[in-house]
């Protein structure tokens, strides 16, 4: 009798019905790999967030920088308005008392114009009553 001659089963057949055995040394290598490539992944993200929180860090000194600085032009311009203030009080003040001394100067001297106008009518009446 003859043996019958072994057939190889279809492509098809042979995944479906026997499993592909991988050695325990591929599979370990390979979990290994995919281990170290998502260590680095993480890695990746890790810096990539720490350079961004320093980019923000960095962007939040330059606007403190800036606010400080327009803080101080602020504070600088508010001294120099007040100085101003002073100055323009000053000059308001001296320009009031020239005022006031030139009023009563004026005043001063048309009293004066008055009571020499008095005593000159005073005197020629008197000089006219002498002369009668």
């Amino acid at each position: 009798m003859k043996k019958p001659h072994f057939q190889p089963p279809q492509s098809e057949e042979r995944t479906t019905k026997r499993e592909i055995l991988v050695p325990a040394s591929v599979r370990i290598a390979r979990e290994k790999i995919a281990a170290k490539l998502e260590s680095a992944r993480i890695r990746a993200a890790a810096r990539a967030k720490t350079r961004a929180e320093r980019e923000e860090r960095e962007i939040a000194r330059a606007a403190s920088r800036i606010a400080k600085a327009l803080d101080r032009k602020i504070a600088q311009k508010e001294r120099e308005a007040v100085n101003l203030d002073r100055k323009a009080q000053r000059v308001a003040f001296q320009l009031a008392r020239r005022d006031r001394a030139e009023e009563q100067r004026l005043l001063r001297r048309a009293r004066e114009a008055e009571l020499k106008k008095k005593r000159g009518k005073k005197h020629g009446m008197s000089a006219a009553r002498k002369a009668d």
